[in-house]
């Protein structure tokens, strides 16, 4: 999928994060943390692993305590 343009990129993210009850804020990706447990970080983590291998992206992840959320930013279109 290296061929697509960031836009396109862009909107398969969304399509995949969408299964997740994910919403979209901007340029930020908002995924509701339900408990501060291992298996939610793992999930999180294959999540991020299956978008950056598949679309060939590198993302950021930033966990808002605070906010009981992650934010999932691209940092790179064209890993």
């Amino acid at each position: 999928m290296n061929n697509l343009t960031k836009k396109e990129k862009w909107k398969k993210i969304q399509e995949l994060v969408s299964f997740f009850g994910a919403e979209i804020e901007k340029e930020k990706i908002i995924l509701v943390q339900k408990k501060n447990d291992v298996s939610s970080i793992e999930s999180i983590d294959r999540l991020k692993e299956s978008i950056e291998s598949m679309l060939e992206v590198t993302l950021q992840i930033t966990i808002k305590k605070d906010k009981n959320r992650w934010e999932i930013k691209v940092k790179d279109f064209n890993k």
